[in-house]
């Protein structure tokens, strides 16, 4: 499915709007914040909070690109068929 230029995701009962390009720099800014922390936990030798948040840092940079490009992805853990 391709979004249109505005989506209007529920937030909590109310609606908003918010462009995809917002939604992909809210994407990358967590994506970041993901990848410091794994960064961190890395320092502290915490391997498996590592890897969680790296692997977090990844799926949210993806979600960033396919937002940006206009493209909704799945809500399901199958994104075969996304790819």
């Amino acid at each position: 499915m391709v979004l249109d230029i505005e989506t209007r995701p529920e937030t909590g009962g109310e609606r908003s709007d918010m462009n995809t390009n917002t939604m992909a720099q809210d994407y990358i800014k967590r994506a970041n914040r993901c990848f410091k922390e794994s960064k961190d936990a890395f320092k502290d030798e915490d391997y498996p909070i590592t890897i969680r948040r790296a692997q977090e840092c990844v799926e949210l940079s993806l979600k960033a690109v396919l937002r940006f490009i206009a493209i909704e992805y799945p809500r399901d853990h199958d994104v075969s068929s996304a790819l």
